[in-house]
């Protein structure tokens, strides 16, 4: 009888263990987690451009964003932003009259000079801070990476990027047309 009891508690051991090891290897199947994407991707349109990009400004901007509410604590984000501004021209505005040559010159009137690009990097931007949010966090932030990018192309109209386009686009275009002509070569 004491064998029997043995026996018993060692088959209850055995098959305890097997049922462990069973259902650990099947709770980590049951709780695993696998993405699935469907997509259809298709081109809507094609457009052709003639933008010649000649200058790129790189800008960090630290922007505080807060919405004022009467009788609570104003939610509030620190963002610090970095972004990219391109300058350049619209070639496709050039026209004939845009180009008057002489048996000894060259002249070409370029368009005058845009911002074809401007855009936030979300990768090297980061949030620092975030009050008081709670569930309008995500629209907060939204608000605030919007602001950045206005406050990032007027801060490069500032700091001079259509002169530095005006500039870069004249010395791009004469060098290039210098190598086709023994012409004096004059932009404007």
């Amino acid at each position: 009888m004491f064998r029997n009891i043995i026996q018993s508690v060692i088959i209850l051991a055995i098959g305890a263990l097997l049922m462990l090891v069973l259902l650990k290897s099947s709770m980590f199947n049951l709780f695993k987690s696998e993405d699935v994407v469907t997509e259809l991707t298709t081109v809507e349109r094609v457009q052709h451009i003639g933008k010649l990009e000649l200058t790129k400004y790189f800008i960090k901007d630290v922007i505080e964003y807060k919405q004022k509410i009467d009788f609570l604590p104003d939610p509030s984000v620190l963002l610090v932003v970095s972004g990219e501004v391109v300058g350049c021209i619209d070639l496709e505005k050039l026209t004939v009259q845009s180009i008057t040559e002489t048996d000894s010159s060259i002249t070409i009137k370029l368009p005058e000079p845009e911002i074809c690009v401007f855009k936030i990097n979300h990768q090297e931007s980061k949030v620092y801070d975030s009050k008081f949010g709670f569930f309008k966090e995500a629209d907060l932030v939204d608000k605030a990476y919007k602001q950045a990018e206005v406050s990032i192309k007027a801060t490069a109209e500032k700091q001079g990027i259509m002169k530095d386009t005006k500039e870069r686009a004249n010395y791009f275009v004469r060098n290039f047309l210098q190598q086709f002509t023994y012409k004096k070569i004059q932009v404007n």
